[in-house]
């Protein structure tokens, strides 16, 4: 097991709702693109998807909400959204 899942493990209880958060150039197909990107790594279509451009409309920030079974889907997800072009932040 992965030391983050590892970690995760001991933090959360399985399964469990649960929202990444992406930061990301303005591209209005980013959140279209990070809810597939979660869904192939999870095996399954994500729960929710919502987004919102920054004030100046340089960036967005998109939610993904997903139930996951264990801490290696977490892992995961966040390791397919952080493969996108544009990503720039993981929270």
């Amino acid at each position: 097991m992965d030391p983050d899942a590892r970690r995760l493990e001991r933090l959360l209880r399985f399964p469990s709702d649960f929202t990444f958060q992406v930061i990301g150039a303005a591209d209005p197909e980013l959140p279209a693109r990070c809810a597939e990107a979660a869904g192939v790594a999870l095996g399954r279509p994500v729960d929710g998807l919502d987004s919102r451009p920054s004030a100046r409309g340089r960036w967005v920030a998109v939610h993904v909400r997903a139930t996951v079974l264990d801490a290696d889907e977490v892992v995961a997800v966040y390791a397919a959204l952080g493969s996108l072009d544009g990503v720039r932040m993981l929270l």
